[in-house]
Formats: C-alpha cells, sequence, structure tokens
C-alpha cells in the first residue's frame, strides 16, 4: 500500500512514478506537478527510473501556470 496526497492506493513491485499518474487522473506522461517521495523530492527527468517502495507517502502538488 503506499499513499498519495493522504489516500491510499495500491502498491505494485516495479511501480515507477509514471506509474501513478493515471491512478490520479493524468491523461499525461508527464504532468505539470511536483512528486515527493517520503519528503524527497524527486527530479522530472529521474520519474521513469524511480522505483517506488512499499509504504511510501507521495505527495503530489500541481503547478499552476498563468500570467
Amino acid at each position: 500500500m503506499i499513499q498519495i496526497n493522504e489516500l491510499d492506493y495500491p502498491w505494485q513491485e516495479g511501480m515507477r512514478i509514471t506509474d501513478i499518474f493515471p491512478m490520479l487522473g493524468y491523461h499525461l506522461k508527464r504532468p505539470p506537478v511536483l512528486v515527493h517521495i517520503n519528503g524527497e523530492t524527486v527530479r522530472r527527468k529521474n520519474w521513469d527510473e524511480t522505483l517506488i517502495p512499499d509504504g511510501s507517502r507521495i505527495r503530489v502538488v500541481r503547478i499552476l501556470r498563468g500570467g
């Protein structure tokens, strides 16, 4: 089990950051968000290779754009 934005989701062996976006309703592989796993920021360039450990607490923060 992992926790994303304080909600519980099932965990799978080999799960990467890009795997959680469809669970959150994002249709883009790289949505405009910041990702923190267990309090550590994960850079966008590392999303494809960063494995999510079971029991992780993940925070996904949407980046707002405007002018």
